[in-house]
């Protein structure tokens, strides 16, 4: 049973929630993995957890970031934050929904892998038009 993925807040995005806007604010990841999408000017984002409410991320939620992020097809995808605990999860049903969920996105756009430890981040769009993920000050 997927965990339910609201609206969220761009200066804010916190946990199960997707966002948009020129420059989205993420709340601390400690084991969360974030989704952005550059359509032109704007940003898509989506910051997810491994387990949200005793639920666990599956393969429900994986169609609906594919959904929300790739449709239509953006200019770039980046995929950051702590990949390796995804991919490598002891639960068959959160790596197997996450490489589901890159191999979508990967027929969408290429997806740019960026891990990252645990910290606070900010996705914008850098001077080179490209999406830019900074740890936040």
């Amino acid at each position: 049973m997927p965990y339910p993925i609201k609206q969220g807040n761009a200066d804010n995005l916190t946990e199960a929630k997707f966002a948009e806007g020129a420059e989205i604010k993420f709340s601390p990841f400690t084991s969360c993995i974030g989704v952005v999408a550059r359509y032109g000017n704007v940003l898509k984002a989506v910051h997810l957890v491994m387990i949200s409410n005793n639920k666990k991320f599956d393969a429900l939620n994986a169609s609906f970031v594919e959904q929300y992020i790739g449709d239509p097809a953006p200019d770039e995808i980046v995929l950051f934050g702590c990949i390796d605990l995804w991919r490598n999860s002891e639960s068959p049903e959160i790596s197997g929904a996450f490489n589901t969920l890159v191999g979508t996105l990967n027929q969408k756009r290429l997806v740019v892998e960026r891990p990252h430890p645990h910290g606070t981040f900010v996705a914008s769009i850098g001077q080179n038009g490209a999406i830019h993920i900074a740890l936040a000050i």
